[in-house]
């Protein structure tokens, strides 16, 4: 798997790494060949060759050093790329995205996971994410706001151990009435759909229904973040009565509603349908104040 990444990327010009932890931070066309054994090579790429032997001659002729190593400002941070193809392997072998991350501090405003890539138009959605908590009061699990003005197009929230508010469109929605989150790791999936104008619920992959609510679809172009509420773009106006102190488990949202199989299987196998259009996994987000993250084993009920 990295081997085949890695030559991809040498055609194309991109950040890779081998298996040793090799930077490789240029086009191939940029390096020098080292005459001799190639067996050297990824030190060349990285500029720290000492010197790679050259072919056994009569005198056992030594090989040329290699080119000096690359300019400070040339150099390339290959955690990004390193990231990525952890997450391709850990989704091969679990099925899901997985990541966790521990929020461990109350009333603040300073820790929280921001979504980095551009987030997609929404005219139907499932949102799923492992939660455990023992705090419960008005806290936030998800919030995308697409406009100052539009600070709550899509909010999550807590409002005690047996309540949570979906809000769409700047209004809320729907209030659900659930069994005890408290202190046990809870698996929620929320979906809409404007086209048949519903929304719904599952808690462990048991559906709590389905509702009817007047909406148009979620504008693109915002910012989302978990484990605080907006009052902005950007995570602006964030309040400290509002932060969420817990650990929030592979937050995946699909551009569709998944049906009861599919939830079931999320839930139940860690399998999800490939179609995610987002994962917060470390190749897309950044983490901000005491935000902790790690990759335990893949949650299921």
């Amino acid at each position: 798997m990295f081997f085949v990444s890695c030559l991809h990327c040498l055609v194309s010009g991109d950040c890779q790494s081998n298996t040793n932890q090799v930077q490789i931070c240029a086009p191939i066309s940029s390096f020098t060949p080292i005459p001799g054994n190639s067996g050297d090579f990824f030190s060349q790429l990285n500029g720290r060759a000492a010197g790679s032997r050259g072919k056994a001659g009569p005198k056992g002729e030594k090989g040329s050093r290699g080119p000096p190593g690359l300019e400070a400002d040339n150099e390339c941070n290959c955690n990004q790329e390193l990231e990525r193809l952890r997450n391709e392997i850990r989704e091969l072998k679990y099925g899901c995205p997985h990541i966790m991350f521990n929020f461990p501090r109350l009333n603040q405003i300073t820790d929280y996971v921001r979504y980095r890539p551009y987030f997609p138009r929404l005219s139907s959605a499932t949102i799923c994410m492992w939660v455990r908590t023992s705090d419960f009061t008005h806290n936030c699990l998800l919030s995308y706001a697409s406009s100052d003005s539009r600070n709550n197009e899509m909010v999550i929230m807590l409002e005690a151990a047996t309540r949570i508010d979906f809000y769409l469109y700047n209004s809320r929605q729907k209030i659900f009435r659930i069994p005890s989150m408290m202190n046990q790791w809870t698996h929620l999936c929320f979906w809409f759909s404007t086209a048949t104008s519903q929304l719904g619920m599952y808690v462990n992959g048991t559906s709590l229904g389905s509702f009817r609510y007047p909406g148009s679809n979620i504008a693109g172009g915002g910012t989302l973040i978990i484990a605080q509420e907006q009052d902005g773009v950007n995570a602006g106006g964030l309040e400290r009565s509002q932060a969420f102190s817990g650990q929030i488990s592979s937050p995946i949202i699909w551009q569709r509603v998944l049906n009861s199989s599919e939830i079931l299987d999320v839930t139940q196998r860690c399998i999800c349908p490939r179609d995610h259009a987002i994962t917060m996994t470390m190749d897309n987000v950044e983490l901000h104040g005491a935000t902790q993250y790690e990759m335990p084993d893949c949650l299921v009920v």
